[in-house]
This record gives C-alpha cells, structure tokens and sequence, in this order.
C-alpha cells in the first residue's frame, strides 16, 4: 500500500489531517496509526510506503514462481523450478533453499534466481541459492540493478563456468544479454563460494567466462558484469581459475568496483598463478582479454594472504592464495584488536599493551605520536621493507620478557629484519628498549636472526635504546651472523642518541667474552667488536661520551654501558659563525671564542669602522648611530637575528677591560631590519663589545 498527502502543513499520509484555521472546532487529530511491526514501512517526503509480507512456501512449489513486492519466501524448493523476482521489487529470503537438487542430467538452464529489473532480496535466516546448468545463482538483467540487504546470511553459488552473483556462461534463459546488470551488497554475510558442476573461470561476484577449457567458445560466449558496490556486511568470494575473485572472469569485462568502510571482513581467494589481483580484471585466453573499470578499496586497505597450495578448485587443483581484508586501521592503538599490516602513511597514537603483531609495510611512513606500545615478547613495531619512522612528542617502545628458543624469540621493539631498512626522523624522542634478559636489540634483531639484521639511520629526534644482553642497543644481538650484519648510521641531525646495555661478561657461543663500549651501538653483536663488520658510521659532527649507570633490569638493577651521541654545540656554532662573518665580510680575530689582550671577550673586533667624528660608518655587520634623542642605535644584517646556535649580545662598559658601569643589551630578534635601541645616552668614551653566547 501506498499513500501519499496533499502538500501541506500538519496532516500526514496516514492519520491526522490539516487542521481549519477558519472553523471553531476545525483541529484536526487521529486517535492513532498502528503499523504491525514485520510490516516495512518507509516515508520519503509526502509519500508512505507500506509493504505487507505475503509468505511463499517453496517447498510447495509446482511451477514456476515469481515473487512480487513484499514477498517473503521460505522453505525448500521442491522441484527443478524457475524463480524470478519481479521488476522493481523489494522481496525477503528466510531460510530459503534453492538449487537444482532433483536435476541429475543437468537439464535446466535458469539461474537459482533470476531479477527481471531492479530487485532488493533481503536476507533473514540462514539461505542457499545455486544456478543451473551454464547459469549463475544469482541474476539480474543488463541496466538494472540488485540490491542484497538484511542481517541474515546466503551460501550462493553458480553452475558451469558462470558467477555465483553475476554473469552467465550460457545466455540462455538470460534474455542472451552480454552482460548482466549491477549488484550491490550492504548487508547480511555472504558465502559466494559454493559451484555446482565446478564453475571454472568465472568470477564469484562478477562475471562468468567466455572458455571452454582450453579456449573461446562461440556457443558460450559468457556474459560481463555491471558496477559491483558492496558498502557493508562479511564477504566471502571464491573466485575460480584464472579469474578474480570479485570482478571479470576469464576473458570476460566488469565495470567499476567500489569496496566501501562499511564493510565488516571480506576474504577473497584467486589463482594467483594466473592473475594479478584478486579483485578487477581476470586471466585472457584466446584474443579475448579480460577487463574491468576501476577499483576502489576505501577504508579497508588493510590486509594479510594465506598461499595455499593444491587447493581443490571443483573439477580442478590450482594454488590459489586467500586474502583477508580488513577495516582500514586509525592508529588508535587503544582500538587495536588484530594484527595489523600499515599499508599506507598512518599517524600512530595512544596506548596498547596487547600482543598484536604491528608491521609496517614497504614504502610506509608511520609517525609515533604520544604513542606507547608494551608487549611481553612481541616486537613492538616489524619493519617489512624500506620504512620510515617519524617521532613527535614523546613515545616509548618496550618488550618485558624473555622468549625461551628460535620458536619463541624475543623481538627488539623495534624490529628490523634482514634486507628491510628503519629511517628514525622527526623533533620529538623515543625510548625503546628491552626490560628483560631479552637477548635481543632494542632497535634491530632477535639472536636468532642468523641472516643478520637490516639497516638503521637515525637522522632526526632524540632516541634512547636499551639493549638486552649480550647484545647491541642498536643492532644485532649476539647469534648473529658475523658476514650479515646489522648496519647503522647516526647523522648530523639527530639531537641526541643514546644506547645503552648491561655490562658482562657474556657467552657468545663458545666462550664468555667481555662488554665493550664500541660494541653499544653496531653492526654486530654485543660480544663482538665493531671491527668484525663494515657499514658503522657515526657522523664526525658528532661527540661520543661513554660513561656507566646503574639501571634497572629484570628484577633488579645493573651497571649498564652508555653510550651518548649528541651535536658539538661549540663545535656547531663555530662553524655557523665563522660562515656567517665571512658571507658579511667581517674580519674575526682567529678563534671565534678568543678573548682580547685584557681578557674580554671580543670575536668580532675588527667588525667595526669608527669614523673621525666618533660615529661609526661602513660596518659591514654592526652599526652605531644616534637616535637624535641622545641614545645609540644598533643596527645589525638581518641574517644576524634568529640564528638557531648562537645569539648576539652588546656589552657596554665604562673601561676596555670591560668594567665600570657595565650594561647588557641583546639584538632584536624580531625586528626585520635588525634595529636595536640601547637606551643610554651618546657618549664618546663608552665602550661597546659583542659577546656571543651558545645555545645549548
């Protein structure tokens, strides 16, 4: 039933209507509207739409049977019967079983359900739909469109060479279209895995092939497929030999294929001898290639493949691989609940100590904000190809226990395998380390990498390792191979780096060798020296302090080696001074924190040009002048202000030595022509130096 009002304020399609502002007792009003609730009820604008079910018992099936709007069928088919949903209409599957299970000799050719124009199935109920011979399962007319809704689920399948959802390898009984038409799915879990008399080469959702076997066949010449959208629910599809999984069958087309967020898990497997993806275009055979528009995985980026080998594909054994894909991850680790594989750059927050793998795939860059990460064996982070990690804020990165054998390895919190590569960059800090007699690196390998470890650059932020024993804080741990090793550089950028490990002495296999600080940070070992391998650099620019601290480790505290890089401040400055008085064409006086014949600081004596008239004239990076009020004006190149190591400071003073009636004023920083006021009055006899301080 359909009803629709009069465009207008306060009535509604059913129940009360307008009121009469002209008549006394004109209010409108309804006692009430009851809707029994297995009725569908829809209202868009002025229309209310309200469809009743009217059940239809399969099993009493004696002929064909279409179902209509609002139709809820139910029960087993009972024979080898056409079923047809009928043009633009909304139907229901409740339990409903249909197949052609009476029908030994392959004799009927008709899908399991055939939609003649736009057709909604929803699902209640565990459902089963097969295809007859040559025929998917599931149909739907070119230009039209099928809509698959509901919470229950639908073990669908198609019969030779055809989709399960999709196209035909036979156009018989499909009106011969070349194709069928679009299917969306937004609910309910579907199986689109089970073939009858082995549906070789056809998509599972899709479309169906134009082989037979060994090449094209005229006589059936398959069918493509419309758009495939499916925006929500769990999907399983099985795609056959040389097809994919959802898409194009084997020299078969499909349009465009959208997987959207709302999708719960959606697990395809393909031959992926034969084709390249396991969603879109197929395999080709005999000039006719396969096609597909393109594909968009929106929100579900994320996910991991299962290889297996000789797996019973109907009549055929092929290997096949089987993908999980999964709601794209936020980084929030407060959410995580599975493995998880980072596929594409992520910002990584929050706090977990759950035990799920987190890998971090080719190409990614992942940034640690705030981020804590805790596992008791696990590694923190897997670096799986070339990675780069980006550090803001503070973030730490820690492994509590020890594994007990090769099966059951302890992990660094940061893991870099061999032939994959870690690149640490950013402002804010990391401190990964191992808590236990871990045996393993804090950035790098377990012991039981033989093959050695990956590569490490640490070129930004402030990073802290605390390695497990007998092995480096940054690097390899002691079973690793001396002929592939771990290799690691420090930049010049880095604000500092710190690795640290428990002293020894340690067994390294054959005997117990002693700790050294070369051994803190490197391409190998712990228990062995640095010389052994190559591919250790530290940048020159940086200073190494050793020193020993007592830490905590395991249950108690020990005396750990620490080894500190960090920037040469006075180092830094020098060289950004000396590059800026020689850009400005200052003459300093040697050494940049030399001191004058009376002790005073004064780098850049020679920085001024003092004329007859006691004003100062030509200074290539100083000026003095007065303000015409009676106080000096200093006016600096603006490449002076802000400089990052060093600030300029005016020193007054009454003496050349620098004493008697002494006041500081420090340059402008923010003002563009580099114009400072010191606020004394002009006098000739007054003696003004630069003293240059480091930041530290």
């Amino acid at each position: 039933m359909t009803a629709t009002r009069v465009q207008s304020d306060g009535n509604e399609p059913i129940g009360k209507g307008q009121s009469n502002p002209y008549s006394e007792n004109g209010v409108a009003s309804c006692v009430g509207v009851m809707i029994d609730p297995d009725i569908d009820d829809t209202t868009e604008y002025l229309t209310r739409t309200l469809v009743g079910y009217s059940e239809v018992d399969l099993s009493q099936a004696t002929g064909k049977i279409i179902l209509r709007n609002g139709n809820r069928a139910t029960g087993r088919l009972s024979g080898n019967y056409q079923v047809e949903v009928a043009a633009g209409a909304k139907v229901w599957l409740k339990d409903a079983v249909i197949g052609p299970e009476n029908d030994p000799n392959n004799s009927h050719i008709w899908p399991g359900i055939k939609c003649l124009g736009d057709a909604t199935i929803v699902l209640e109920g565990a459902n089963s739909v097969m295809g007859f011979d040559f025929i998917s399962g599931i149909y739907v007319k070119k230009g039209y469109t099928l809509t698959i809704q509901g919470e229950g689920s639908l073990s669908v399948g198609g019969a030779l060479r055809s989709a399960a959802i999709g196209g035909c390898s036979s156009r018989a009984g499909v009106d011969n279209e070349d194709s069928c038409g679009n299917i969306v799915i937004e609910g309910g879990v579907i199986n689109a895995t089970k073939t009858q008399w082995f549906g070789e080469y056809a998509a599972a959702i899709g479309s169906s092939t134009c082989t037979s076997g060994s090449g094209y066949n005229a006589d059936y010449p398959g069918q493509g497929c419309g758009d495939i959208t499916i925006r929500g629910g769990t999907i399983t599809a099985y795609g056959a030999n040389e097809s994919a999984a959802i898409g194009a069958g084997c020299g078969t087309s499909c349009g465009n294929i959208m997987i959207e967020p709302g999708v719960e898990k959606l697990v395809v497997q393909w031959d992926h001898l034969k084709v390249a993806n396991p969603i879109g275009k197929g395999g080709d055979v005999s000039g006719h290639p396969s096609s597909c528009g393109t594909v968009t995985l929106n929100g579900i980026e994320d996910y991991e493949d299962e290889v297996l080998n000789n797996v019973s594909n109907g009549l055929l054994s092929n290997k096949m691989t089987r993908r999980t894909y999964y709601q794209d991850w936020d980084g929030d680790l407060s959410t995580l609940t599975r493995d998880i594989t980072v596929r594409h750059d992520l910002v990584i927050f929050g706090s977990s100590t759950a035990e799920y793998d987190i890998t971090i795939a080719d190409g990614v860059t992942v940034t640690l904000d705030e981020a804590s990460i805790t596992k008791e064996k696990k590694a923190g982070l897997t670096c799986n190809g070339d990675v780069t990690v980006v550090l803001a804020g503070e973030n730490a990165i820690a492994v509590t226990k020890n594994g007990t054998d090769s099966s059951d390895p302890t992990m660094p919190a940061i893991r870099v395998p061999y032939g994959s590569s870690v690149t640490i960059d950013g402002d804010g800090s990391l401190v990964a380390q191992n808590t236990y007699r871990s045996l393993a690196a804090a950035i790098g390998e377990n012991r039981y990498a033989t093959a050695g470890g990956g590569s490490i650059s640490i070129v930004g932020g402030t990073v802290t390792a605390y390695g497990g024993s007998g092995s480096s804080a940054i690097g390899s741990s002691d079973y690793s191979d001396a002929n592939a090793y771990t290799r690691v550089a420090i930049g010049p950028d880095v604000v500092k780096v710190v690795a640290a490990a428990p002293t020894g002495p340690f067994w390294n296999g054959s005997t117990y060798v002693e700790y050294t600080y070369a051994d803190l940070i490197g391409p190998e070992s712990g228990c062995r020296p640095v010389s052994q391998g190559g591919g250790f650099s530290i940048d020159s620019s940086l200073l190494v302090t050793d020193t020993e601290a007592e830490l905590p480790y395991y249950d108690t505290t020990t005396t750990y080696l620490v080894r500190t890089l960090a920037h040469d401040v006075n180092a830094s400055a020098s060289a950004a001074i000396q590059a800026w008085a020689a850009a400005s064409g200052a003459s300093l006086s040697g050494a940049w924190d030399a001191t004058d014949a009376n002790g005073v600081p004064n780098v850049l004596r020679y920085a001024f040009d003092k004329a007859d008239d006691d004003s100062f004239a030509g200074a290539v990076i100083i000026g003095f002048e007065t303000d015409g009020e009676g106080a000096v004006a200093i006016q600096t190149l603006p490449v002076v202000n802000g400089k990052d190591v060093f600030t300029f400071t005016i020193v007054a003073s009454d003496n050349v030595d620098g004493t008697g009636n002494v006041a500081e004023y420090p340059l402008a920083v923010d003002d563009p022509d580099g114009i400072t006021i010191i606020a004394e009055e002009y006098n000739p006899n007054r003696f003004f130096r630069v003293r240059i301080d480091v930041k530290q």
